[in-house]
């Protein structure tokens, strides 16, 4: 089952507010020597930024959760889960808005996704097992 991202309206405006600013500065200065390191750390965050809006998604099948951010991905085994938690958390993960869902492993890590249907994805990873628990 694959669920949607969520995508806040913060991370569309930052898009928009740091290439709105590269652009102002290359039609009122030019472009010069100067603006290449700024437009090419533009650049690299425009590959982590963009791809999220297109490619952000959860997919839980009966052994993995596999969470597509951009260009980011990462599996975990369902098996593997021990808690999940819903949270408001402005840490950086894989999760492109302020509500989160903290999925915490066996392997001492945990992943925060953010997906339009909260409820039906810790739904659906309780019903494949059972012994999650789930926090408020």
């Amino acid at each position: 089952m694959t669920f949607r991202g969520k995508v806040s309206i913060f991370w569309k405006l930052a898009i928009a507010i740091l290439n709105g600013i590269a652009i102002a500065t290359v039609i009122i200065s030019g472009i010069s020597e100067a603006l290449i390191a700024p437009a090419l750390f533009l650049v690299v965050l425009d590959l982590y930024f963009i791809p999220v809006l297109f490619k952000n998604e959860v997919i839980v099948t009966k052994k993995e959760l596999i969470v597509q951010f951009g260009l980011l991905k990462k599996v975990l085994p369902i098996q593997e889960i021990l808690v999940v938690r819903q949270m408001k958390d402005y840490s950086a993960s894989f999760a492109a808005d302020f509500n989160r869902i903290g999925i915490e492993s066996r392997r001492k890590t945990t992943v925060f996704v953010s997906v339009d249907d909260p409820d039906a994805l810790i739904s659906e990873l309780r019903k494949l097992n059972k012994k999650i628990k789930y926090v408020l």
